[in-house]
């Protein structure tokens, strides 16, 4: 072999060496996963909460205005925080971030209220952490950029602290962190889906954005892009038409979009009132937790055999009925009720005898008692009267009002007084024989 021969393997296997180091040092500079890799786990196939919501992807909650969407996103960063079920729903522990923009300050007394009807210890700590300040989306960059920066450590110090990974960030509401953009704008709406889902890849988490639905609360607001550009989309709505026995509205969630699964799972919930502290005045200061609903009633109106009231508003009605037999009055000549209508009770003494039978049930001192007992009352009292149960009059420039039995059947209860009427307590008694000053100092505030 000649010494050219030599020279030239030689160079031949310089070059076949530095193609391989080209070749290894060489990667892809758009996401790029091999055909072998098929097979292999991913994020497309890994879900934060089982069937509802999935891991590293954009998602969204939705709903009108008042119908419960940041109390059930409150629920949603809890649960993960904690690696609790979310209605039945199995989740993946993480640290959690809440981008509280549109309600910095009620993010408090949600989170309090969370912590006390969880029995959660005021010492425990949790990976969860709220941000209740500005944030944008639509401007530019910056709090992208200083979002991501900050995930990157709260990732290290989750993992240091709790053992899991920061897995979650929830931006509360989409309205709140895109001021001044016009959400039917394909042109100010893409910019703000680019950079949620450059949060959710470069830190690798899932991006769940509190928005509100259309007028028709049947989509997201705004531009098409917005429900086309998410993984995923939980819908939440109040029923007019449906409660539970103690007369709370019940709310539905219902998965309308999951991009890669079947959508359609559908839950109820309701929003339980919680005391997380007193106000200067020294009157409870109150927030909501999502539970499910101890019994789910129709209340759409009558239907076969009359209607379908529930177990609180049978025994509001049952107090009106018992308290009409005792203290029933021919109707005063101003009380625009109908001309059939032959007896009438003051509320007052409807009043007494609610408090009398109910307040026993109610935990806390009085006045915590008859906190509960106003919303109680309030609540049947105001659906019995909007579906004509019951009528109801306060004549003007007069603390005297009065109640009136419609004759509108209900299912399970006789509303014409043929059932018989329990003997009075004894705390019902002492009642009945209130002083004046008493009986003003207890009405007081307990109102309609």
């Amino acid at each position: 072999m000649t010494d050219v021969d030599d020279d030239l393997m030689e160079a031949d296997a310089f070059e076949y060496q530095h193609e391989e180091e080209i070749k290894a040092a060489w990667r892809p500079k758009l996401r790029t996963v091999r055909w072998r890799d098929l097979d292999a786990a991913g994020a497309e196939s890994e879900w934060l909460v089982y069937n509802v919501f999935t891991a590293c992807a954009v998602s969204l909650i939705v709903g009108p205005s008042q119908h419960g969407k940041s109390f059930f996103a409150v629920e949603y960063g809890m649960c993960v925080a904690r690696g609790e079920e979310f209605f039945g729903h199995p989740t993946v522990q993480g640290g959690v971030l809440y981008i509280a923009a549109e309600s910095g300050g009620g993010i408090k007394k949600r989170l309090r209220a969370y912590r006390s009807w969880n029995e959660v210890p005021a010492g425990a700590d949790i990976p969860f952490n709220f941000l209740p300040g500005k944030f944008n989306l639509f401007a530019g960059d910056d709090d992208t950029n200083s979002l991501i920066e900050d995930g990157r450590h709260w990732n290290e110090l989750f993992m240091e602290e709790f053992g899991v990974p920061l897995r979650l960030i929830v931006v509360d509401t989409f309205s709140a962190a895109t001021p001044g953009a016009d959400e039917n704008s394909a042109r100010d709406i893409t910019p703000v889906l680019a950079r949620a889902t450059r949060i959710s890849e470069e830190l690798g988490v899932a991006v769940t954005i509190v928005h509100h639905a259309n007028a028709g609360g049947t989509k997201p607001r705004g531009h098409t892009a917005i429900f086309a550009n998410v993984e995923n989309v939980v819908s939440v709505e109040l029923s007019e038409k449906r409660v539970d026995e103690d007369g709370r509205q019940i709310r539905y969630a219902k998965v309308t979009k999951q991009k890669d699964a079947e959508a359609g799972a559908t839950w109820p919930f309701v929003l339980r009132a919680v005391e997380v502290g007193r106000d200067q005045m020294g009157k409870p200061v109150t927030s909501c937790v999502c539970v499910p609903p101890n019994q789910d009633i129709d209340v759409s109106g009558p239907a076969d055999g009359g209607f379908a009231a529930s177990e609180r508003d049978r025994q509001f009605l049952q107090c009106v009925l018992d308290a009409m037999k005792q203290d029933g009055q021919t109707p005063p000549t101003d009380l625009p009720c109908p001309g059939r209508i032959t007896q009438a009770v003051t509320v007052n003494t409807v009043k007494k005898l609610f408090w009398s039978r109910y307040s026993a049930g109610e935990e806390g001192d009085e006045e915590v008692k008859k906190d509960a007992l106003r919303q109680r009352w309030k609540r049947a009292h105001d659906r019995m009267v909007q579906y004509g149960i019951i009528g109801s009059h306060e004549a003007p420039g007069s603390n005297l009002a009065w109640f009136w039995i419609t004759g509108k059947p209900v299912k399970g209860m006789s509303m014409g007084g043929e059932r018989k009427q329990a003997a009075p307590t004894e705390q019902e008694r002492s009642l009945a024989n209130l002083s004046a000053d008493d009986e003003a100092d207890f009405l007081s505030g307990f109102g309609q």
